[in-house]
């Protein structure tokens, strides 16, 4: 305690009135602190009620990348194209979650527009070169969204997480994804951005 912290404190108790201010004064900062903490404590709560959103939306993405997975085993072109498609609404609306938490998953699964691995590099062969001869990108696509549905389980929702989440694809949308596009050889543009919006307003 400094030299006038500790004046300041024995003036305190020396006078009546200074006495009952500094009690007023802590008693306002406790409650401060009491309504701070409930605060943290509903925006927790919060966020941990948003996991059910995203385990439903990584679900269905996986679902429609397995249903993928057995179309182009089938040499099925157009029930390939179909499953990528459902694919792509479960995962356009987890990027609030996927962007901020698993950067590196997300890259892996949706990295664009130079896509190696993920939704994209099938989207070039299936809908571009109509070349249903994506086992391995479908493969590999089944086992990292395999992965994140196992994260998106176990990693914690922090309030601030999933508020730099939104901010990020909101910007992505708007910047990004709204100028040219996202998928332009599936022609499902418009509808990421759709899903993405839904994403964010589940968030918000």
């Amino acid at each position: 305690m400094s030299d006038n912290a500790a004046a300041t404190f024995l003036a305190a108790h020396r006078h009546p009135s200074l006495r009952r201010a500094a009690t007023a004064v802590l008693g306002i900062a406790l409650l401060a602190a009491g309504v701070a903490s409930a605060r943290a404590a509903a925006l927790d709560e919060a966020a941990e009620n948003y996991r059910a959103y995203m385990i439903k939306d990584v679900e269905q993405s996986l679902a429609g990348a397995k249903t993928l997975q057995a179309r182009v085993n089938a040499k099925d072109l157009g029930g390939a194209q179909e499953a990528w498609i459902q694919s792509r609404v479960g995962w356009e609306r987890s990027e609030v979650f996927t962007s901020g938490f698993v950067p590196d998953l997300d890259e892996k699964i949706d990295a664009w527009p130079n896509a190696l691995t993920g939704f994209h590099a099938v989207e070039a062969k299936l809908f571009g070169a109509k070349d249903v001869g994506v086992q391995e990108q479908a493969d590999v696509l089944v086992f990292y969204l395999s992965d994140l549905d196992v994260k998106v389980r176990n990693l914690r929702f922090d309030p601030q997480g999933l508020l730099n989440g939104v901010a990020r694809l909101a910007y992505e949308v708007g910047e990004n994804k709204s100028d040219g596009g996202e998928s332009p050889f599936s022609g499902t543009s418009l509808d990421d951005m759709r899903y993405n919006a839904y994403g964010i307003q589940s968030a918000y």
